[in-house]
């Protein structure tokens, strides 16, 4: 099929693929709105060793060694219902800590001392406070097991201005252009299938030969 063929078959359902976009965008607008609940997340950065090492001083290697395997110790702890207990009594939730616990999450950076505390939840007023406590609970939790006084915290969690999902405008680019594929896709296929005979031109290729367009007259 060459492309003016493709354009005019576009041409000629134009207003059926312009239908079957706004459909799509509008239902996807509706159920992102409607029932998809907004979520939130917050975060702390820590930085996991000695707070007295100035700027310019560096750790050993096997320091920073220690630190690596302290900060995944730390992502460890973070994510335990005895740390979510701890937040979940400190803070007077009134979730079980099973909930906390899901809300939690930490993760550290590759060959650094940094550890990030990232809470998510449907309360954009909880995330940060939360995020902030665990860090605090974490501390209550490790400080009979591991390193004392070795979790700083460099950037405490602040209330998110926005939430993170959905992405409305994301969502509505992705279904205005499965809009378009769709419709384009029902039309090509109701062509394929729609096999009647249209003009002289298509009924030529069919018989083989041009047709006269001689149309026999009744006879008296």
């Amino acid at each position: 099929m060459e492309l003016k063929d493709f354009l005019s078959i576009i041409k000629k359902r134009l207003w059926f693929l312009i239908l079957v976009t706004v459909l799509v965008t509008g239902v996807t607008y509706g159920i992102t709105k409607l029932y998809l609940q907004p979520q939130y997340r917050a975060s702390t950065l820590l930085i996991i060793g000695d707070e007295n090492l100035s700027s310019n001083q560096k750790p050993s290697m096997n320091d920073l060694n220690l630190y690596q395997d302290l900060a995944e110790t730390y992502a460890q702890f973070a994510s335990t219902r005895k740390v979510a207990t701890d937040v979940m009594n400190s803070l007077n939730l009134k979730i079980s800590a099973g909930e906390v616990q899901s809300m939690i999450s930490a993760t550290t950076s590759k060959d650094s001392r940094f550890l990030t505390i990232t809470v998510m939840s449907s309360d954009k007023t909880l995330v940060a406070p939360m995020a902030n406590q665990v860090v605090t609970s974490l501390k209550n939790v490790t400080k009979d097991l591991v390193q004392p006084d070795s979790l700083h915290v460099i950037d405490e969690a602040q209330d998110p201005s926005s939430a993170f999902s959905p992405n409305t405008r994301l969502n509505l680019t992705v279904a205005f252009v499965i809009g378009i594929m769709l419709s384009i896709v029902i039309i090509f296929l109701h062509e394929y299938i729609d096999s009647t005979v249209k003009d002289e031109d298509e009924l030529s290729k069919l018989l083989g030969a041009p047709v006269l367009g001689i149309i026999p007259s009744s006879t008296k």
